[in-house]
């Protein structure tokens, strides 16, 4: 059984064309190392980033919940300790 995870930015195009380019590099790759950083805590792995696409999954040789779980947690940390605001900053006030 596999649980995937997926998610992007809302508003990228939006928010990607009031930066300069450096910029939006900068800011993607402060939100994928924290989501890497995520995604190595609760033992996911990383499938693919593509732009502001970030993919991840968990492999479950027992039971689904498990996988769903480690998915849940990732997901619920990622959407408190990454936000956009306008210093484009991935907060990491809530690691544990």
């Amino acid at each position: 059984c596999v649980t995937i995870f997926f998610s992007d930015i809302v508003g990228f195009t939006n928010i990607s064309g009031t930066l300069l380019p450096e910029e939006v590099c900068d800011m993607l790759d402060r939100l994928y190392l924290k989501l890497d950083m995520l995604a190595d805590k609760y033992e996911l792995f990383k499938v693919e980033t593509i732009g502001d696409a970030y993919m991840a999954g968990k492999r479950s040789s027992y039971i689904a919940e498990v996988g769903r779980s480690s998915i849940d947690a990732f997901a619920l940390r990622r959407y408190k300790g990454c936000s956009h605001d306008s210093s484009n900053e991935c907060s990491s006030k809530n690691d544990a």
